[in-house]
Order: C-alpha cells, then sequence, then structure tokens
C-alpha cells in the first residue's frame, strides 16, 4: 500500500473519483463507494509507517498534520493503534500518536525551532571563542 497525495490522486483518477485530496475525502463522506477503498488503503499505509517508525526509531511521541490530522480522525485511530500497544512487544510503553496543533504553521514552526538548536559538533559560544558575553543592552558595558 502507498501513502502520499499522488498515490491517493492516481487512485482515485483510476476508479472515477475526484482526483483532488478535498474531493476524494469529500466523496468518501457522502458514501461514494469507489472512494472507500481508496482511503482505507491508505489508512493501512499511514498505520504500518506509524509503526515502522516507531520500530526503528522508538519516539516518545508521534505527531501527525496536514490532511491526515484535518481530515481523516479514523486515520488517527489507526496510528494510535498502530504504536500502542509498542510494536516491539509487551513491557514497553505504547507510543503517543497525536494530532499536530499548527496546520499549515507546523513545518515553519518546526524549521525555526531546529534554526535555534546547535547542531552536533558545533562548539558552544564562550570565552574561548573570543565571546565574552552579550555586547548589546542594558548592563552590555564597554565595548572592547
Amino acid at each position: 500500500a502507498e501513502l502520499g497525495l499522488q498515490s491517493l490522486r492516481a487512485s482515485a483518477r483510476a476508479a472515477g473519483v475526484a482526483a483532488d485530496a478535498d474531493g476524494l475525502f469529500r466523496a468518501w463522506r457522502a458514501g461514494q463507494a469507489a472512494a472507500a477503498p481508496i482511503l482505507a488503503e491508505a489508512g493501512e499505509a499511514l498505520a504500518d509507517l506509524v509503526r515502522r517508525l516507531v520500530v526503528v526509531f522508538d519516539p516518545e511521541r508521534v505527531v501527525l498534520g496536514g490532511g491526515v490530522a484535518r481530515h481523516v480522525p479514523e486515520w488517527l485511530a489507526l496510528a494510535r493503534a498502530a504504536a500502542d500497544p509498542h510494536p516491539l512487544g509487551p513491557g514497553l510503553a505504547g507510543v503517543m500518536v497525536e494530532a499536530a496543533m499548527a496546520d499549515k504553521e507546523a513545518g515553519l514552526l518546526g524549521a525555526a525551532w531546529l534554526a535555534g538548536r546547535p547542531t552536533v559538533g558545533d562548539p558552544a559560544p564562550g570565552p574561548a571563542d573570543g565571546d565574552s558575553g552579550p555586547r548589546d543592552g542594558p548592563g552590555a558595558g564597554p565595548r572592547r
């Protein structure tokens, strides 16, 4: 099974259903029979993806955004079932799966958060770098 907008569009066109994601979801909600197997297969692919991510990366939490969380709460339930109980077996805590709170801005907010974090191998700024602390603002003192 494949998951992704291109795959959904191709499957929808082949089934004679609206080829854009919103149209496909509307057709499904309206009970159009051709839309149901397409979205069921995509939901199973999402659950499989979450299961694999949990096995490989062992995260504390998985956050789903975009159309997945917005259009199909049933997929969120499938993703949660794939991660709790933990796919690696009993004795391991299940992984929390939740919908992103920052809809379209999620990627931008994540990038901004990452930009402010040091990367592996970046030395911490300090006196060794000639950085004697803040140079501007109250109490900064004279510049050298």
